[in-house]
């Protein structure tokens, strides 16, 4: 791989894979304005481009790194709901509640996907927090 570096349009071609969820064609479009080319040299081209090894290697860490700090947020978050549920225990009720519907939903609780709503176990935003409360006072 020595040898093997990012020009500025490289990087640009990474980043719209990578963070933007672009297709390599797409990225290719927008990043090198091919105007005289067929969309079938633009898609060759994408294709050569990013199946390179340096390419695939930058676009990974780029990947990782967007990874990690979104876990990062979401840890963040759920802490700082941990903080207001604490803070407002006996005094707002409102806004307990809306920490734990805020932390149901960054933890899926609430997609329709979730086996609580596919089973019919929980029928309302009302009896999942609830649960949640429960939990919370359990632990």
């Amino acid at each position: 791989m020595a040898g093997h570096h990012l020009t500025i349009k490289n990087e640009a071609f990474c980043r719209k894979v990578a963070l933007e969820i672009k297709a390599p064609y797409q990225a290719y479009k927008e990043v090198y304005n091919p105007k005289n080319s067929t969309d079938k040299s633009i898609r060759e081209m994408a294709s050569k481009l990013y199946h390179k090894p340096h390419i695939q290697l930058a676009i990974k860490g780029l990947q990782e790194i967007d990874r990690e700090y979104l876990k990062y947020d979401k840890e963040k978050f759920l802490r700082d709901m941990d903080g207001f549920i604490k803070e407002n225990k006996g005094g707002n009720k409102a806004v307990v509640l809306r920490a734990y519907e805020l932390k149901g939903k960054a933890a899926g609780v609430f997609a329709n996907e979730n086996p609580v709503f596919n089973n019919n176990i929980l029928n309302s935003n009302t009896a999942i927090i609830n649960k949640f409360a429960e939990r919370e006072n359990q632990i």
